[in-house]
C-alpha cells in the first residue's frame, strides 16, 4: 500500500491511468478535502481521466439520497470500464480464492488487474490480500 502524504508524490509515480473505487467517489461527494485535492491534482495533470468500474457506477446509483443529476455530472469526470467476460472470470476466481471479498470488490480488483491499473481506495483492507494489485490510499485529514 502506498500513502500520498504529499500530493506532489503523484508526479513521481509514472502511471498512465488509475482506477478508483466507490469509497473515493463517496468521499469526494462528502466533501473530504484530501480527496478533492487529490482529484483536482489528477484533473490538472496530463493524465487521462481517472477510471472506474461499471460496478462503481452501480454503487453510486444505490445511494438513495444522491440525485441522479449529481451522479451523471460526476461520471463525466471518469472513464467507465464495462464488465467484460475476462474481468468476470478474474472476479469469479478472486471470489473463489478470497470468499470474504464482496462481489463488488472482486469486480473492481479484477478490472484493475485486467487493465494494469493501480487502484485508489480508502478501503485498503478489502483489497490488500489480492496479489499483483497495486493499491494507493489517500490519507484522510
Amino acid at each position: 500500500m502506498n500513502d500520498f502524504n504529499d500530493l506532489k508524490d503523484m508526479e513521481v509515480i509514472n502511471m498512465n491511468q488509475i482506477l478508483m473505487d466507490a469509497s473515493i467517489l463517496k468521499s469526494h461527494l462528502n466533501g473530504c478535502k484530501a480527496t478533492i485535492d487529490f482529484l483536482r491534482t489528477v484533473a490538472q495533470s496530463s493524465a487521462p481521466l481517472p477510471a472506474i468500474s461499471v460496478i462503481t457506477e452501480m454503487e453510486l446509483h444505490m445511494i438513495p439520497q444522491l440525485d441522479a443529476r449529481v451522479i451523471a455530472k460526476l461520471l463525466t469526470t471518469t472513464k467507465i470500464f464495462p464488465l467484460s467476460s475476462s474481468i468476470a472470470q478474474k472476479a469469479g476466481n478472486l471470489k473463489i480464492q478470497y470468499p470474504e471479498t464482496t462481489t463488488e470488490h472482486a469486480i473492481v480488483a479484477a478490472t484493475a488487474l485486467e487493465n494494469g491499473f493501480p487502484l485508489v481506495t480508502f478501503d485498503v483492507k478489502a483489497y490488500r490480500m489480492i496479489p499483483g494489485l497495486i493499491i494507493f490510499n489517500i490519507p484522510e485529514e
